[in-house]
């Protein structure tokens, strides 16, 4: 987040998004090959 407010509740489930899929974010920002990520269950 930049700028702005999100609720507690919602950024810990941003959260744990980044945490399950940071190594296929890394690889994205090095590569710029970008692919759809499958969202929490």
């Amino acid at each position: 987040m930049i700028d702005g407010d999100l609720p507690l509740k919602a950024q810990n489930l941003v959260k744990e998004w980044l945490e399950a899929n940071y190594d296929k974010l890394i690889e994205m920002w090095n590569t710029q090959v970008f692919t759809k990520l499958e969202p929490l269950q």
